[in-house]
């Protein structure tokens, strides 16, 4: 529909509504008509972008809904590691049974929490980063070079793509030597 069939079709709507109206307010109620018109579109508009906002947010949401618990279950994996750990630093071989069940409760542990999208990483010999790892200590060694994860007290957590859990290591740093 070309501009002026536009134009005439609002006066031909406007003489049928009010055919006493004189040529000025015929044009004050088109202006009036063409506002309406425009904060109409621009409501649609807001609308629409604030539907795709509230989807995008619902997503997110529903993504790490699990967060505090998954926060809870990964003590539970460190103490079945640290068991493990115990045994194989004892002789003892009465208890070999008792390990391979915490192996097995552990690796479904893990199972689970990767299928949730838990990703469980080692930082063992990685160089430092600040954005995953905290350091709780350093420890000085001059054979490894400096900065690097040389012992992990726990493992880094990511859920999805978000860092939930730092790994907490010791940091490796060279000795300093001073001139007398």
């Amino acid at each position: 529909m070309t501009e002026p069939e536009k134009n005439n079709d609002k006066e031909e709507l406007l003489t049928e509504l009010n055919p006493e109206l004189n040529k000025e307010e015929k044009e004050v109620l088109e202006k009036e008509l063409e506002l309406s018109r425009d904060k109409f579109l621009r409501l649609a508009a807001d609308f629409d972008n604030f539907k795709k906002i509230t989807q995008r947010e619902q997503i997110i949401s529903l993504k790490f809904a699990n967060d505090s618990l998954i926060q809870s279950l990964l003590p539970v994996m460190d103490n079945l590691e640290e068991a493990i750990k115990a045994y194989n630093k004892t002789e003892n071989t009465n208890s070999k049974d008792l390990v391979v069940g915490i192996n097995m409760v552990l690796k479904q542990l893990l199972e689970v929490l990767n299928k949730f999208g838990v990703k469980i990483f080692s930082a063992v010999g990685m160089q430092f980063d600040p954005k995953s790892h905290e350091a709780i200590s350093e420890q000085i060694n001059d054979d490894i070079e400096e900065g690097l994860v040389v012992q992990e007290y726990q493992k880094g957590c990511y859920l999805h793509d978000r860092l939930i859990r730092p790994a907490r290591v010791v940091v490796s740093k060279k000795s300093v030597i001073t001139e007398k």
